[in-house]
């Protein structure tokens, strides 16, 4: 027996078209997934960087505050 016939060649020389369909879509939801982590963590980073202004503008309220107090002293 030769090696042809002892070893199945079939699907070597090229995927056949649905195993190209299911690597198309397999690729494409790990670039989904990839996508949305990167908007979540965009969300979570503006989130974040909202809080700290809120707390920023509160503590420069609060210093205007101790200002005028000692200015009024």
């Amino acid at each position: 027996m030769s090696p042809r016939e002892e070893f199945s060649t079939k699907g070597l020389e090229g995927a056949p078209n649905n195993d190209t369909g299911v690597i198309r879509e397999s690729m494409m939801n790990i670039l989904k997934e990839s996508n949305i982590k990167k908007i979540d963590k965009k969300r979570i980073t503006d989130e974040f960087l909202s809080q700290l202004r809120v707390e920023e503008d509160e503590h420069e309220e609060f210093i205007d505050k101790v200002s005028a107090i000692r200015q009024a002293t």
